[in-house]
C-alpha cells in the first residue's frame, strides 16, 4: 500500500489535488478483499468502496469513480480514451514490476506464496500466462513518465522471471 501511495507521488505528481485524492482513495480500498483463490476481489474491493464511502458526504459520484478506478485494477488495462487518474493508479500499482531486481526478486517470491495453494506445476503454468501476457503488451504503463522510468526495467523483470520458470 505503501509502496503504491508512493509510486502514484513520484509518477504522478502533476495530477491536480481532488483527481490525486480520490486515486488515493482508490489504492487503500484496490486490495480491500483479497483472496488469491477467488476471481472477484477488484469487482468486491470496489462494491466495498461504494459501501463505505457513501455516507461519507463525498463530492456528488466520488464513490463511484473510486468503484470505478478500483475495477479498472482487475485487468490493468486503461481505458481507450485518455482517462489521468486511471493511468496513475495503474501505473502505481504496476511499479513494482520496474522496481529493482533485488526488490522485485522479494515481490516474486512473495506472488508465489499468496499463490501456496498450487502446485508448482500450476503455479508455472498460470504465471507463465501472465508474464507473457504483460510482455505481449505494447506498454506497460499508460504515462510518459513511468513508461520513461519503468518499462525497460520492468520488461526485464518480467523477462527473468519467465526465464526462470520451468519450461511447460
Amino acid at each position: 500500500m505503501a509502496a503504491v501511495l508512493a509510486a502514484l507521488d513520484d509518477l504522478a505528481p502533476e495530477l491536480p489535488g481532488r483527481s490525486k485524492a480520490l486515486v488515493e482513495v482508490a489504492v487503500w480500498f484496490h486490495d480491500a478483499v483479497y483472496d488469491p483463490r477467488a476471481g472477484d476481489n477488484e469487482a468486491r474491493s470496489a462494491e466495498l468502496a461504494e459501501e463505505r464511502l457513501a455516507g461519507l458526504g463525498l463530492g456528488h459520484g466520488d464513490p463511484d469513480e473510486v468503484a470505478r478506478l478500483v475495477r479498472l485494477t482487475a485487468g490493468h488495462r486503461p481505458p481507450a480514451v485518455p482517462d489521468p487518474r486511471a493511468a496513475a493508479l495503474l501505473d502505481a500499482d504496476l511499479s513494482i514490476l520496474g522496481s529493482r531486481p533485488e526488490a522485485y526478486d522479494r515481490y516474486r517470491r512473495a506472488i508465489r506464496r499468496e499463490f501456496g495453494h498450487l502446485s508448482d506445476e500450476q503455479f508455472a503454468q498460470g504465471r507463465r500466462r501472465v508474464l507473457e501476457g504483460l510482455l505481449d503488451t505494447p506498454a506497460l504503463f499508460s504515462g510518459l513518465r513511468a513508461r520513461r522510468l519503468l518499462e525497460g526495467p520492468a520488461r526485464d523483470n518480467l523477462a527473468g522471471e519467465l526465464r526462470l520458470l520451468p519450461a511447460s
